[in-house]
């Protein structure tokens, strides 16, 4: 994990100290199930306004509705006492800012000006091999 957060339920003294101290208890920042939402959400958001140029104006409205998933997400976390609210509103940026820049990126490298590729790498390592050319 980035940092070792408590949970909302560690601060409620009403719920029994086992589980106020169980395990995972320090996985606070940022919200995983409200990331990986958004992330699938704008993404499809991205694909369908890069398909559908002819929407114009009205792509926003895509972008909007993809925001209702990982609301719904991040605000049954916080009432499950799993996540602060800005553990769900990082968990939401980093999302959207993933599932619009992965197709983005994507997108670069089909152009003809190839000056970025970015591409993933296996073998004895895995990562990603990113190749800017000037």
């Amino acid at each position: 994990m980035l940092t070792k957060r408590a949970r909302p339920v560690a601060y409620y003294d009403d719920v029994p100290m086992s589980e106020r101290t169980a395990r995972g208890n320090t996985d606070s920042f940022f919200s995983g199930h409200t990331s990986v939402t958004a992330t699938a959400s704008f993404f499809m958001a991205k694909v369908i306004s890069d398909y559908h140029p002819e929407l114009g104006a009205k792509k926003w409205l895509l972008f909007t509705a993809a925001l209702i998933p990982p609301a719904f997400v991040g605000y049954y976390r916080y009432r499950g006492l799993r996540h602060f609210p800005t553990d769900v509103m990082m968990g939401t940026a980093v999302g959207a800012a993933v599932g619009i820049l992965v197709p983005h990126l994507h997108k670069i490298t089909n152009k003809k000006n190839k000056n970025l590729s970015v591409v993933p790498y296996t073998g004895n390592y895995s990562g990603l091999l990113v190749s800017l050319k000037f």
